[in-house]
């Protein structure tokens, strides 16, 4: 089932039929748009940011920190291809973009977000191995490149049906006054219960069990740990630094699991509940919008967590802040009074003002 669209069954004749061009009011359209364009815009930005200074600052280059990076690449996936593809779809009644995008744009939308958990298991894993097992060896970044390779190719396996039934369809009363939609099409409806069910497990409900489970270990070897006072200067602070990448790791997750949780339950009440027409026709006008966005949210607050617990990427911020204003106050001292080779120096300015900054 499609993890971002409230597909319904087209064989079973209970798809609602909307002859308005639009699904809400002006005032209502207007509400999801701009709310959409701002988790859009969040997001990007955050994202990039992240990607930017782990990738240019080579003490960043860790295995916890990669993750990191491949979990803002699928933060990044899911602003471009679902935010504007879903908002759309949430305005007008009519699909838009055709049969071949109906079945590969949904099944890129899930993979980024089968990604997105599974990296942060994968986060999860790391940690409990340092913090648990300090003295064992830590995952060294040529497996770290195999977990990622492999988080992606689970998301791709996972994902891969909804190429198989995904279809636009057409329907309405008289051949000239249709409505299409991209709808999912299973030989049966236990085809895609189960799947349906699998995708939830799989993607949400066993990931955050695991993610669970290892933090709990964690923070019971850290709540069993000597106290500060029989520990030296620089073990408390390493102590210190590994709770405050804790907390930034669980909240993480936290918001992962409740930003999603509507969503997912809405999916599985429209799956599995016999809900009347009317009610699912205002889950799909007015609960699923609530959902998507707060979804999509998660991966706006993603790059703010990590700027806010994560002292080595805020440090590398503060930096690169600092290089742009050096630089600017470097080309500012350089103007000299207006003469008549001014237009020149005003070049020179502008070259130096593009130089890229360096984050180390």
């Amino acid at each position: 089932m499609d993890i971002f669209n409230d597909s319904t069954n087209a064989t079973n004749g209970t798809i609602p039929f909307f002859v308005e061009k639009y699904k809400h009011g002006a005032g209502v359209m207007t509400l999801i748009i701009l709310s959409y364009v701002l988790v859009f815009v969040l997001c990007v930005a955050g994202n990039i940011i992240v990607c930017t200074v782990v990738i240019r600052t080579p003490r960043l280059r860790t295995v916890t920190n990669y993750f990191i990076l491949n979990l803002a690449v699928s933060d990044l996936l899911v602003a471009v291809f679902c935010m504007p593809f879903t908002l759309v779809e949430h305005i007008l009644t009519d699909y838009q973009f055709g049969d071949v995008m109906c079945r590969v744009n949904p099944m890129i939308q899930g993979v980024s977000v089968a990604a997105s958990v599974y990296t942060m298991t994968a986060i999860a894993f790391d940690r409990y191995k340092a913090i648990v097992f300090p003295m064992e060896d830590r995952m060294s970044l040529q497996r770290m490149w195999h977990i990622v390779g492999g988080i992606w190719v689970c998301g791709i396996v996972i994902m891969l049906p909804q190429v198989f039934v995904l279809q636009v369809v057409s329907y309405g009363p008289s051949a000239d006054n249709t409505v299409s939609a991209c709808i999912e099409i299973w030989p049966l409806d236990t085809y895609r219960q189960v799947y349906t069910a699998s995708l939830v497990s799989l993607v949400y409900v066993l990931p955050l069990l695991v993610i669970s489970y290892l933090y709990c270990r964690v923070m019971y070897k850290l709540s069993s740990t000597p106290s500060s006072a029989g520990q030296r200067p620089t073990q408390f602070a390493v102590s210190r630094k590994r709770v405050k990448v804790l907390k930034m790791l669980i909240t993480v997750v936290v918001l992962f699991a409740l930003s999603w949780l509507p969503l997912y339950t809405c999916w599985m009440m429209n799956e599995f509940a016999d809900l009347a027409l009317w009610q699912r026709a205002i889950i799909s006008h007015y609960i699923y919008p609530i959902g998507h966005w707060l979804a999509y949210s998660n991966s706006c607050a993603n790059p703010i967590v990590y700027g806010f617990y994560n002292s080595n990427i805020r440090k590398n911020l503060d930096r690169s802040s600092s290089s742009r204003r050096r630089v600017e106050a470097d080309a500012r001292d350089r103007k000299p009074s207006p003469t008549p080779t001014t237009k020149h120096t005003h070049v020179r300015r502008d070259l130096i003002e593009m130089q890229p900054l360096n984050l180390q």
